[in-house]
């Protein structure tokens, strides 16, 4: 399948603080708020984003320092899980404080009890299909 069939939003480039994201499938008028949401659910990633900005090419991530590699990966969970949930609401079957409840806009919203374990992007079914799929190097 072509490169263009993607239908995942995905890390585009990175360059220094600088994080592009592709927005796919994604409503843009509540894309901001969908990914604040959901970097609650990684107090690492919380404390290193210092600005989100949606632009005609997709997102833009400012952060404090330069991500490493574990942190580009774990960001790429929170953007698959923000622009891309299906509502399965495996993430709330397993988040411990119950903190994921649907979204009526679509997706889901993590409420103010949420802890932070990150519990939730480890065992979303569709953040990790789309990993293994990319690793594998199918689009």
């Amino acid at each position: 399948m072509p490169a263009s069939r993607d239908s995942a939003s995905r890390i585009e480039s990175v360059s220094g603080t600088t994080v592009r994201i592709i927005l796919k499938n994604a409503k843009t008028e509540v894309s901001l708020f969908k990914l604040q949401n959901l970097l609650k659910t990684s107090p690492r990633l919380k404390e290193i984003v210092t600005s989100l900005s949606l632009g005609e090419s997709g997102l833009t991530v400012i952060t404090s320092r330069p991500l490493r590699n574990e942190e580009l990966a774990e960001l790429e969970r929170v953007l698959l899980r923000a622009y891309n949930c299906v509502e399965c609401l495996e993430c709330a079957n397993w988040c411990p404080s119950k903190a994921i409840s649907p979204d009526p806009r679509g997706g889901i919203i993590v409420g103010g009890q949420c802890t932070g374990c990150g519990l939730c992007n480890s065992k979303c079914p569709l953040a990790e299909y789309v990993q293994r799929i990319r690793e594998r190097g199918i689009r």
